[in-house]
């Protein structure tokens, strides 16, 4: 190993360690937002007051100290995901990626345009993974709603009560919907209402099925009914939602597809053309008019991209 190499190899580690240091210091310098953090689980976000555990949110407090307002909403991203990260955690390890990959693509493939395009990919990834993971539970979530709410009507039917029917579904059922309904479970255990973790549950996941349910349910407890036949009127209505929604997605494959292809297609290109020809395509990063047109096409990108997934989503 060369003493260049071995140098690039020893900053590497070290632009990985330091991001790693930040987050156990500033972890061992906030006692009380560890505890708050063990504690975040059990408040529903629809109790604003935080006088339940005496520091309101903990992760969006936490977080906000460091990143301010938009702190809050990646909060959210990172619950929908299931990611035991807070915020601050999230964005120093994502920066620390970035650091990381910039600097081996300077150093082994040594040239400005391979390195921007690893830092927009590093940049990119974390929130492109945290998106595509928050999507995989929503849909499992869904595929899960109406299982969980005919064996809450089963339980209901049986004589138990709406809670027993619910810690039924805590207990029996697979993640993530036994998750979150144990979050309930554990919401109410603490003193809050059944109004409140219900729905602080369809707040906590933004699900069009679980925002119908808990809202028929909580009308139901204010004026009264059939709990066991609304429940399982509801539970038809989400199942015949998922199957036109899976005949739309059917429907739609192909131009779906299509448009990701023909997205991919300009992009793929002028990766090969860097790599095996790097003098022919710079004339589009060393020249003034090359950049223009560079930036034409990545703006011409983008808007087409967007249109094709604006005309192939399709809202029932």
């Amino acid at each position: 190993m060369s003493a260049a190499t071995a140098g690039a190899v020893f900053g590497l580690l070290i632009a990985g360690v330091v991001p790693l240091l930040f987050l156990w210091l500033i972890g061992r310098a906030d006692p009380a937002g560890r505890v708050t953090d063990r504690l975040r689980a059990y408040r529903p976000e629809s109790v604003t007051d935080g006088a339940h555990l005496g520091t309101g949110t903990p992760r969006a407090r936490s977080a906000h100290s460091v990143f301010g307002g938009p702190a809050a909403e990646l909060d959210r991203m990172l619950e929908r995901a299931d990611i035991d990260l807070d915020p601050r955690r999230f964005v120093t390890l994502t920066a620390g990626l970035v650091v990381i990959l910039g600097l081996a693509a300077q150093t082994f493939v040594v040239s400005t345009v391979i390195t921007v395009i690893v830092v927009c990919l590093g940049v990119a990834g974390p929130w492109i993974f945290l998106r595509m993971r928050a999507a995989a539970r929503r849909g499992k979530l869904e595929s899960q709603l109406a299982d969980a709410l005919l064996l809450i009507a089963g339980a209901v039917r049986a004589g138990h009560t709406l809670m027993q029917g619910v810690r039924v579904v805590a207990q029996e059922a697979n993640p993530p919907i036994a998750t979150e309904f144990r979050r309930v479970v554990q919401a109410i255990g603490l003193g809050h209402s059944v109004e409140a973790a219900l729905e602080d549950l369809a707040a906590r996941n933004d699900n069009y099925d679980i925002t119908l349910a808990v809202t028929a349910v909580n009308v139901q407890r204010k004026v009264g009914g059939n709990l066991a036949e609304l429940l399982e009127r509801i539970a038809e209505t989400v199942r015949e939602r998922q199957r036109v929604q899976g005949e739309v997605r059917a429907l739609t494959a192909q131009g779906r597809l299509s448009g990701l292809v023909i997205s991919l297609i300009p992009v793929a290109l002028l990766g090969i053309m860097l790599l095996l020809s790097p003098s022919y395509a710079g004339v589009l990063i060393d020249t003034a008019l090359g950049r223009l047109l560079l930036a034409a096409s990545a703006g011409s990108w983008i808007v087409g991209f967007v249109l094709i997934r604006k005309v192939m989503r399709i809202e029932y």
